[in-house]
């Protein structure tokens, strides 16, 4: 089996490069809008939305963005190991993103919003 991509919510745009690529170092590949009637077909969505392949390593992301989407409390989040990661914990604090510390037995455990509420354990 081979994980293809996940694909995650966000309101605006610009979170794109705002967070994707400024914090977390993705790469956009390309981008597409699905139109009403597939989006309503497959997500019981009745309108267009803008698609953004990302990628960062061997991780892809498909961002939908949906501006009317809502956020809900949830254990759903993206574990990403990364090099680095105090850097991207500065990079993610220094442009105002919440960022959650945990004391763990054997260190810290960092876990990084979006503006959307999509939740990143960064490793």
């Amino acid at each position: 089996m081979k994980h293809l991509h996940t694909a995650i919510q966000i309101r605006t745009k610009s979170e794109v490069e705002d967070f994707y690529e400024k914090i977390l170092g993705f790469e956009c590949q390309y981008d597409f809008k699905l139109e009403s009637p597939l989006t309503a077909k497959i997500f019981g969505r009745h309108q267009d939305v803008q698609v953004f392949n990302i990628k960062r390593d061997d991780v892809v992301l498909e961002l939908f963005v949906d501006p009317e989407i809502e956020v809900h409390e949830a254990y759903t989040h993206v574990c990403l190991k990364l090099n680095k990661r105090k850097e991207v914990i500065a990079k993610a604090r220094k442009a105002g993103y919440e960022v959650i510390e945990v004391a763990r037995n054997n260190g810290a455990v960092y876990f990084i919003k979006d503006y959307s509420g999509n939740m990143f354990e960064i490793k």
